[in-house]
């Protein structure tokens, strides 16, 4: 199936662009034959005036705006191979292989120690560097220290989304301020992606609240507590209902992984960033893939692997059909997500 093609299958059934905005203007741009030069300039002029006079700090405030940062997400994706000397940076979204990925990173940068790197770009200080050809064991892989041009920034903070790193909305919270302006400039983010259910079940896998007894029942009292009133709002509002259930769950796997992109929308019809999406599905095909393409040597496994541990949490993780059709729901950006770039 054609990217345009895929792409407009992905977004059926959502709202329609708002006629005169310029998303409007570039998809009838992309969708029209044009019967001559000029009328293509026209059109090719207005998109790019319509993506330099965009501004996130009022898309984000629209009710479309999942929507409008959901087809960002997909007009983003970084196709080609990324160069050399491109800036790249990770997205930390609990229950999809987060941690698996920033340990990739945090290895092929060649850092060996219990200290992490700043989400803002320089790293601390390192108890040892790995010298070159020689190799450790790091999160249950082989890894051996090999030279990269990519300047790789690795983080596994939660909290961190595009709009901390970019600095587009003014959105970021006063305790992540802390890490400071970004060093450099990010050109590429990677995003591990996941279906929300399998997602939750994770979760429940991780830290299970057994005063709900199984997953099914605690995602059935979060349905009933919501009600049939409108979805929360994106971007904070599932996982802020979530977390009122004061479960011991963590509400970060209630987290829209689509609001991970918060910050984007803007910087991607612009061309100023990418993104490389890895899937959780088939994480031990992508991460190699990664590596080869960054310049890096490993050969990496997943660092927490909980359906083979603890046989209570795995047999209560389970959820019913309609429940997992009523979560779906609620994460249809997320579904839809994962369904064009893993599926």
């Amino acid at each position: 199936m054609q990217g345009s093609q895929k792409q407009a299958e992905i977004t059926a059934g959502l709202a329609p662009r708002t006629q005169g905005t310029g998303a409007g203007v570039a998809a009838r741009a992309r969708g029209s034959c044009c019967t001559n030069m000029r009328r293509c300039l026209i059109l090719l002029h207005a998109v790019a005036v319509a993506a330099k006079s965009c501004d996130e700090s009022r898309l984000v405030s629209r009710p479309d705006y999942a929507e409008r940062l959901l087809r960002a997400a997909i007009q983003c994706n970084a196709t080609s191979r990324i160069e050399p000397s491109a800036a790249v940076a990770n997205l930390a979204v609990a229950g999809t292989g987060s941690q698996t990925l920033a340990d990739a990173l945090q290895a092929w940068r060649g850092v060996v120690g219990n200290r992490r790197a700043r989400p803002a770009g320089v790293p601390r200080l390192p108890r040892r560097r790995l010298l070159l050809g020689e190799a450790v064991r790091r999160g249950g892989a082989r890894i051996t220290a090999r030279a990269t041009a990519h300047r790789l920034i690795s983080h596994h903070d939660h909290r961190i989304t595009v709009d901390h790193l970019l600095r587009t909305t003014k959105r970021w919270s006063t305790a992540l301020d802390t890490f400071g302006e970004p060093q450099e400039k990010i050109d590429v983010f990677l995003l591990t992606l996941r279906d929300p259910v399998r997602r939750f079940q994770s979760g429940w896998r991780y830290r299970p609240d057994f005063r709900y007894d199984t997953l099914e029942n605690l995602l059935r009292e979060w349905r009933k507590r919501l009600g049939d009133g409108p979805r929360p709002a994106f971007p904070d509002g599932l996982a802020s209902s979530f977390r009122r259930l004061n479960t011991a769950v963590n509400q970060y796997f209630a987290t829209p992984q689509l609001s991970y992109l918060v910050g984007s929308a803007c910087a991607c019809r612009r061309g100023e960033v990418r993104l490389r999406v890895l899937c959780t599905e088939s994480l031990r095909h992508d991460l190699p893939a990664l590596a080869a393409e960054l310049g890096a040597r490993a050969s990496h496994r997943h660092s927490n692997l909980r359906t083979t541990r603890r046989p209570r949490r795995n047999a209560t993780a389970t959820v019913s059909a309609k429940t997992a059709a009523w979560l779906r729901d609620m994460y249809r950006e997320d579904v839809a997500l994962h369904k064009y770039y893993c599926l």
